[in-house]
């Protein structure tokens, strides 16, 4: 609100998906996005982000991970991981298929992902939110995959 009032609009970012984060937890992201009018404002990709664990990661020590660390993926310098939830792995795969195929439309892109997280968690989704035709959409990056 203080930003928006000033005039200098700020651009979110997430990385929504890591071993511990819940399908509980990217609905209340979600939610956040929504009741503090920010739908503009964050890019669609920066729903699909992926944790990267690079090889010495503090997080290869935490006592769980026998549960979602996978094998080092050298070429990529990050070890592979799976979420102990099979659905978020789902999700985050759609949710990254949407952010390529919203050619950077983010009322259109929201509100598949909305759709999409209620339906894997079997909810129904909330009505989607109509943006004022007078908001001025916030500037841009050249490329909105960044973090």
């Amino acid at each position: 609100t203080i930003l928006r009032d000033v005039g200098l609009p700020v651009q979110p970012t997430w990385v929504p998906f890591t071993p511990w984060t819940t399908l509980d937890d990217y609905l209340f992201m979600l939610d956040w996005i929504r009741q503090h009018d920010l739908i503009l404002n964050v890019p669609i990709v920066q729903l699909a982000i992926r944790l990267l664990i690079p090889p010495d990661s503090a997080l290869l020590d935490w006592p769980d991970k026998d549960k979602w660390l996978g094998e080092l993926d050298a070429p990529n310098f990050t070890y592979r991981w799976r979420h102990p939830d099979p659905r978020m792995d789902i999700l985050q795969q759609e949710v990254a298929i949407l952010a390529e195929q919203m050619n950077g439309d983010a009322v259109k892109g929201f509100t598949a992902v909305v759709q999409l997280v209620h339906k894997i968690a079997g909810k129904s989704a909330p009505k989607p939110v109509p943006i004022s035709p007078l908001r001025i959409k916030p500037p841009r990056l050249t490329e909105d995959w960044f973090c």
